[in-house]
């Protein structure tokens, strides 16, 4: 996590200035960027802030699943009907 001992106007004004300046990259440069920071985010998932709705689908979803496993579509079924309706 990322401290500092600016204000947060200060740092809030920064970033956005550098945002703007990220928009003016060419897309492919831009789309690194994103996904390195998005790979920054997913290798932590542990800290992804779940809302309590959130658990509470999760919940259902897990039990649901728990009492009647063979209901379920693997990511495999998933994956190989996409593939064919291209």
């Amino acid at each position: 996590m990322l401290e500092f001992d600016l204000p947060l106007e200060y740092v809030t004004r920064g970033m956005s200035t550098a945002i703007d300046e990220l928009t003016k990259l060419p897309l492919p440069q831009r789309l690194e960027i994103v996904e390195r920071l998005w790979d920054s985010i997913a290798a932590d998932p542990e800290r992804l802030p779940v809302t309590a709705k959130q658990a509470e689908e999760l919940d259902l979803r897990l039990a649901a699943h728990e009492s009647n496993p063979e209901e379920g579509v693997t990511w495999e079924e998933i994956r190989d009907r996409l593939r064919k309706s291209r």
